[in-house]
């Protein structure tokens, strides 16, 4: 049976090579890449909105989804009574759970819990277990706080980043001009964190 396969295989690669088989190929049409990309894309149904909170007690700014801020507000009370977050309001969309072509994006915080940054991680090809950043002066053990993607893919947005560097702060936009206005205003430019829905 083996050889007889091989035999097979040789006959139909030799009359291939002579152009005794034809083969043909239909056109690539739009419709098809479309399709294809949109297989590639995460359900956009399933994203949910991502918040952005400040603490006047440590002058930053961090993002979570809504439940997070709602279970710190009512497990440390107000604000005005130690609760660190205020929120500022809806940032962009991003998914709860690992989706098609997304990367994990991570909090990280400095040991004094005096600023926090967003950073991609990465996810084991092989058994597909998301793995932290390492940023110098940053502790990485605070978590996942979405799933988003790594480039401009799926309709998705740049999520840009701001720094104050004399506050020790960094906010997160989706707004160019909001973006544009910050740096205008002294802070430093620090670039595209992820890609991420649009509200």
């Amino acid at each position: 049976m083996r050889s007889t396969t091989f035999t097979a295989l040789a006959t139909m690669a030799v009359s291939l090579s002579m152009g005794l088989i034809g083969v043909t190929a239909a056109p690539i049409v739009e419709d098809d890449i479309q399709t294809l990309s949109a297989r590639s894309c995460a359900n956009a149904s399933l994203a949910r909105v991502i918040y952005q909170g400040y603490s006047s007690t440590s002058a930053c700014h961090v993002m979570n989804f809504l439940y997070a801020f709602v279970h710190d507000s009512t497990i440390l009370g107000p604000v005005s009574t130690g609760a660190r977050w205020s929120l500022q309001g809806a940032t962009f969309k991003a998914w709860a759970t690992q989706q098609a072509s997304t990367l994990p994006l991570y909090r990280l915080g400095t040991s004094t819990g005096s600023d926090y940054i967003f950073e991609l991680g990465t996810v084991d090809p092989m058994t597909q277990v998301p793995s932290p950043p390492t940023v110098t002066g940053f502790n990485n053990n605070i978590g996942l706080t979405a799933w988003v993607y790594g480039s401009a893919t799926c309709d998705s947005v740049a999520l840009l980043s701001a720094a104050h560097t004399t506050m020790s702060d960094h906010f997160y936009t989706t707004d160019a001009d909001e973006h544009a206005g910050l740096i205008a205003n002294g802070w430093t430019d620090a670039g595209v964190v992820a890609y991420v829905l649009p509200l």
